[in-house]
């Protein structure tokens, strides 16, 4: 909508001696901005109950002005009452009514208007905004051609209607349309919404060019410069919006918003702590902003401080008590916490009331995929139900995203999609011809490509396939801000981003690209994409790596492992086909940069360690790690993990051993470092790395073997409890592998035995472990070659 000015036609009156000459004396107040004077004159008119329209009728513009509808309204019928054929008039009350969502009766009154002043390009624009309003889109368009051809450089009409036409499936029409304005005639406003056309067609960097343009028009409008941040956000450009929005809390001191959204671009690119003290400004204004809680959740998270998120989430849910964010949040928290029976809960009981809440199940399917095998049948029960709400909604929605916390706060974006690095920019619009490829066609639809524990594996692939027999395409769903995304993206054919786009548009773009296998690497983690996968995208479609359970999904057709990690006998567990690779189902590239392995305990008792995430170290794994700490008395216990912060996480884990036998003064907690050279020689102070179940060790059984220390896996009967024991099996370690409490004491026994040979033992068992298949990353890749091939040809014989 527009506003209007205040109305100015003449229309003479003996009722007040010099009714002109106050109303003019008004009309220079008000354009001056000292509208209190303005509005206290009319008052004085409309007190003498003239019979002028001009009082009420301007009255009533500057309470819209002000945002005042209600008051507007008010006034605006008082006008009517006085003169009902006032087009002005009708033009105010339409957008009054407009903005209290009476909206058939704003459109009785604006046709009124056009009928009565054919040529009030206001009045048609208005109209077509309550009728798209009201689900009217071909009237709607029809109406703001009309306001254009009064007044061709007509900006908010050509906004309104370029943003019609793009929600009906048509941007370039709407981007040609405004390519027409000429250069001088382009406002602030027109530049971002041309931004946002090209957004909407993929092509961020124009885009980018167009909001930049915008700012440079107008750089004191505080709304355009919000929004602008909003739309880099969507584009993957959250450090570009950071510099965008740095000005916005001085322009509005008192507006918790601009401290709102400054936060969470600062959180997409990893700055928690600058996050964190904007939120809490931005709390400081306005406490009751549940959606911001929890996002200021998200970041006390993000740093390990479970306590202070679990806070804020049930502090939001005082205010918003079924709020979506704030309850799958406080579950996901609960979990990490290793509360994980309290996380299952907590959302059984949101989904009885919610049940077609997708990231709830998201997030639920998570928290049983880390239980025992006791939740398989459920999981497969929740996964069926997950899809059918997926494949029954009615609209085409932006990818789902496990807890982003920001879905209610920022325009749709995703969980979700956003610029890679500069060289995948370049690449996005060539993409590569499919005329006389005969090689294989891999896709990987992926939310790791960067810093991330599944790219250290899938990059294993990535460097060495056969570049002559496959060709290879990453589909990504979320950007990281660092250089392994470079890499990572120069590895393949092309690669793809996904986060602008709906799930429509995405999934048709992967089924043009007539892939004969996509892998999905994520699973039911943060910032999925696998809702794509609902519908067939490939001849074949099957995860692999980042997941530790069945996805539920019947048009998955594999999930890939090994002979631990998907035995025979898991088959009830899962919908998917198990394909087993003829070698662990992982491995690494050995990292040149490498601290030294060397213990730094020359002498003293053992010391037992996990690296861990704390959400690991539940009861079950803390059966065993007592039955441990009593086989070897002088040992000590030593945990690190980000989540050491929260106070109440090492009082689970001290009290719940104190009550297994274990002394409190025998457990030590470390803090997480940020430099990963620095996290891998802490590693140096362990004897022996033990194991968690049922949610087993990968990565940092990775760490920790070729930090050599040796690991004592425990093996239980899902895949998320035999990870350790594959990675052991690989080792050709076996008898590293437990099955008791009581068999795991006696194997971290036996290896403290000799503490010193133990620790001079270090840098020989790295040599081993770097010569095992665990890093071996070709011996995987033509693993994976083979097995692609053997995949495709399985379905041509079944054809």
């Amino acid at each position: 909508m527009t506003s209007e000015p205040l109305d100015t036609s003449s229309n003479p009156s003996s009722e007040i001696d010099d009714l002109e000459g106050q109303l003019s004396r008004a009309r220079a107040f008000a354009d001056g901005g000292d509208r209190a004077q303005a509005v206290e004159i009319y008052r004085q008119l409309a007190a003498a109950d003239v019979s002028d329209v001009r009082p009420y009728c301007n009255l009533g513009a500057l309470a819209l002005m002000d945002q005042r509808s209600d008051e507007a309204i008010i006034w605006l019928e008082q006008a009517r009452a006085r003169d009902p054929d006032h087009a002005r008039t009708l033009l105010n009350l339409g957008m009054a009514l407009q903005l209290e969502n009476r909206t058939r009766e704003a459109i009785d009154v604006l046709r009124r208007a056009t009928s009565l002043d054919p040529r009030l390009e206001d009045a048609w624009n208005n109209l077509g905004f309550a009728l798209s309003a009201d689900e009217q889109p071909e009237e709607a368009m029809q109406a703001y051609r009309q306001a254009l051809a009064l007044k061709p450089n007509f900006a908010p009409a050509a906004a309104n209607l370029s943003r019609l036409l793009a929600d009906h499936g048509n941007p370039a029409a709407a981007e040609a349309l405004l390519r027409e304005f000429p250069e001088e005639a382009r406002s602030g406003s027109l530049r971002f919404t041309l931004g946002e056309m090209l957004r909407l067609q993929g092509r961020f960097d124009e885009a980018c060019i167009a909001y930049s343009e915008a700012l440079e028009h107008a750089p004191g409008d505080a709304d355009l410069r919000l929004s602008v941040g909003h739309a880099l956000i969507g584009c993957g450009r959250a450090d570009e919006a950071v510099l965008a929005l740095l000005p916005l809390p001085a322009m509005r001191p008192d507006d918790p918003m601009p401290l709102a959204v400054l936060g969470f671009s600062l959180q997409t690119i990893g700055e928690t702590q600058q996050a964190i003290e904007l939120y809490e400004r931005a709390l400081n204004i306005e406490p009751d902003l549940a959606r911001i809680r929890a996002l200021l959740g998200l970041c006390h998270a993000s740093s390990g401080r479970h306590d202070l998120a679990i806070q804020e989430f049930r502090t939001g849910l005082k205010v918003i008590p079924d709020d979506e964010n704030s309850r799958c949040n406080l579950a996901s928290s609960l979990r990490c916490q290793g509360l994980l029976k309290d996380a299952i809960a907590e959302l059984d009981s949101f989904l009885e009331d919610h049940p077609e809440s997708i990231t709830a199940y998201i997030i639920q399917l998570f928290s049983q995929s880390i239980g025992s095998e006791e939740y398989a049948s459920r999981t497969l029960d929740l996964a069926r139900r997950l899809w059918s709400v997926v494949r029954q909604r009615s609209f085409n929605p932006k990818l789902f995203n496990a807890g982003s916390g920001a879905d209610s706060i920022f325009p749709s974006s995703p969980t979700s999609f956003s610029g890679l690095a500069e060289s995948l920019a370049s690449k996005f619009f060539e993409p590569p011809s499919l005329a006389g490829d005969k090689r294989l066609r891999i896709g990987f639809l992926s939310a790791e490509i960067g810093d991330h524990v599944v790219c250290s594996f899938l990059s294993s692939f990535l460097a060495h396939y056969d570049r002559d027999r496959f060709a290879v395409e990453l589909f990504c769903s979320v950007r990281r801000y660092n250089a392994s995304a470079s890499w990572m993206v120069e590895q393949v054919d092309h690669p793809w981003l996904l986060q602008s786009m709906d799930v429509g548009e995405a999934r048709a773009l992967i089924q043009s690209r007539r892939l004969d296998i996509l892998v999905e690497t994520t699973g039911f983690t943060s910032d999925s994409a696998i809702e794509l996968l609902a519908e067939r995208c490939a001849r074949i479609q099957c995860h692999y790596i980042g997941y530790h359970a069945t996805t539920g999904l019947d048009t998955m057709d594999w999930f890939i492992g090994d002979a631990e990690t998907v035995p025979e006998s898991f088959a009830s567990q899962y919908v998917e086909g198990l394909w087993r690779l003829p070698r662990p189902w992982l491995a690494r590239t050995p990292s040149p940069h490498l601290p030294e392995a060397v213990s730094l305990q020359s002498d003293g008792p053992a010391v037992l360690g996990s690296f861990n995430q704390l959400a690991k170290i539940r009861e079950e794994t803390l059966t065993h790690w007592a039955a441990a700490l009593l086989a070897v008395p002088d040992s000590r216990l030593l945990i690190k993990d980000r989540s050491t912060a929260d106070p109440e996480n090492c009082d689970r884990i001290i009290t719940a051993l104190s009550r297994l036998g274990v002394e409190p003064e025998r457990i030590s907690f470390l803090a997480f470092l940020g430099s990963q050279a620095d996290h891998l020689s802490q590693y140096n102070l362990l004897d022996v790395a033990l194991d968690a179940t049922p949610w087993s060790s990968a990565t940092t059984a990775f760490d920790a073997l070729e930090m050599g220390v040796p690991l004592v896996a425990i093996r239980g009967g899902c895949t998320s409890s035999r990870m350790s024991s594959a990675i052991l099996r690989g080792l050709g370690r076996p008898e590293w592998i437990a099955e008791s409490p009581d068999q795991f004491a006696a194997i971290v026994a036996d290896l403290c035995a000799d503490l010193q040979a133990l620790r001079k033992g270090k840098q020989q068992l790295r040599q081993q472990v770097q010569a095992s298949p665990l890093f071996d990353p070709l011996d995987l890749t033509r693993a994976l070659e083979e097995s692609f091939t053997a995949m495709v040809a399985a379905s041509q014989r079944m054809k």
